[in-house]
């Protein structure tokens, strides 16, 4: 499925938003062995990103294309009836309306982690773990309001249906982000 490979690229894309200050630093600490020789893996790191205007706007514009392969995604597994589609499509842009913000806040907090993951202090750490956090709460809370407003227009296996397809793909765009996202340091 080409929008599913289109998913990994876009989730690689939204964790290398900042490329100069990110993909260096983390083959670098890929390549550094698991020892007290961090130094060296630091020395390779490249210099911080351009600046972080620049990373925000590929950052939203990856968000907005990731947006559009998941309405595609959607649009091929969710079968819908002719008097459901639109009221199912006008429930899901006011929810893909507020989880774009989400979307945005989680993806700031991200490049916040890439550009200090090797350096944070445990305050620093703290924050954005709690933040995060705040986030996740608030996709769930998102998650729980929109239920009852998709249960108005499908059926019950069809809202099932459609949060499973949500989760697979949330899991998809996890899992490659993951794969490009370096532990951080625990000094």
């Amino acid at each position: 499925m080409t929008t599913r490979n289109n998913l990994f690229a876009l989730a690689a894309a939204l964790t290398l938003a900042s490329p100069a200050a990110f993909a260096g630093a983390h083959t670098a600490a890929k390549a550094a062995p698991a020892t007290k020789a961090a130094p060296a893996a630091k020395a390779a790191a490249p210099a911080k990103a351009a600046t972080p205007a620049t990373a925000t706007a590929k950052m939203q514009l990856t968000i907005s294309k990731i947006q559009a392969e998941r309405q595609q995604m959607l649009a091929e597994n969710l079968p819908l009836t002719a008097e459901q589609a639109p009221a199912f499509w006008k429930t899901y842009r006011e929810y893909s309306n507020e989880a774009g913000k989400l979307f945005q806040k989680e993806g700031q907090l991200m490049l916040e982690f890439i550009n200090n993951f090797d350096n944070l202090s445990q305050e620093e750490a703290k924050s954005l773990l709690d933040d995060f956090l705040k986030v996740e709460t608030s996709f769930l809370k998102l998650k729980k309001k929109y239920v009852s407003r998709y249960r108005k227009v499908l059926s019950e296996t069809q809202t099932f249906r459609y949060f499973q397809i949500q989760a697979k793909i949330d899991d998809i765009l996890a899992y490659e982000m993951g794969k490009n996202i370096p532990m951080v340091s625990t000094k």
